[in-house]
């Protein structure tokens, strides 16, 4: 398209590193801008990350202990959350209304 469309430009956010060979990196470089956003992995996978971390979380056997515990916290929480409230003696009455509402709360009473 870049002969027929010289002016044709590419603005790409985030996008996977798909491109690969000098050749074709060069002619991109001429009408296309990508984008990255700090840390942000998928611009940054390659297939060698990627086998990297298959591999690391391979390795990665030390997670059941800490699977039980993180659990078990949340169980331990979610039974405290809906606890029943116990009150040893009945509420105080709500203070009366002031201003505007003192008002109509008399006027109600006066009228029933």
């Amino acid at each position: 398209l870049l002969p027929r469309l010289p002016a044709l430009r590419c603005v790409g956010f985030a996008t996977p590193s798909c491109a690969a060979g000098e050749r074709l990196l060069a002619s991109l470089r001429a009408c296309s801008v990508s984008l990255v956003h700090r840390n942000d992995a998928v611009p940054r996978a390659t297939l060698q990350s990627v086998s990297t971390l298959f591999d690391e979380l391979a390795a990665f056997t030390d997670w059941k202990e800490d699977l039980q515990a993180d659990w078990q916290s949340v169980l331990d929480r979610a039974k405290s959350l809906w606890a029943p409230r116990i009150r040893s003696q009945p509420s105080p009455p709500p203070p009366p209304p002031a201003g505007a509402a003192a008002e109509a709360v008399e006027a109600a009473a006066a009228a029933a």
